[in-house]
């Protein structure tokens, strides 16, 4: 269903899970479609820019999260793919990257896909 949906073709007998009635008060309906953070941080990685403040700020986003976890909860399982992550590039992981892409629900983890090879 997410394949056919990115492609534009809908999900088959699926149904859609919005519609023209539908509130626009989620969390995944106020962000960007685009990240530049995540493009910023692809190319640090990339450059071998030290790491370190992204890894800093991925892991306390979920300390944050934690902080809210009613409105937030629909977060949970995007911020724990984002600290596994974080472990990932500080090298005390060797989880699989692509599967941290997501998605998980609404969310992708596009930074996950600059690891291939990690």
């Amino acid at each position: 269903v997410f394949q056919a949906r990115m492609s534009g073709l809908g999900g088959g007998d699926d149904e859609r899970p919005y519609d023209v009635a539908t509130p626009l008060n989620r969390i995944v309906d106020r962000i960007a479609p685009e990240s530049l953070a995540s493009r910023r941080a692809e190319a640090d990685l990339a450059h071998g820019t030290d790491m370190t403040p992204w890894l800093v700020g991925w892991r306390a986003q979920r300390d944050a999260l934690n902080n809210h976890p009613v409105l937030l909860a629909e977060l949970r399982e995007v911020s724990d793919a984002l600290v596994a992550i974080a472990q990932v590039i500080a090298g005390e992981s060797d989880a699989d990257a692509s599967a941290l892409a997501g998605p998980f629900g609404e969310y992708l983890l596009p930074i996950a896909y600059a690891l291939d090879g990690r």
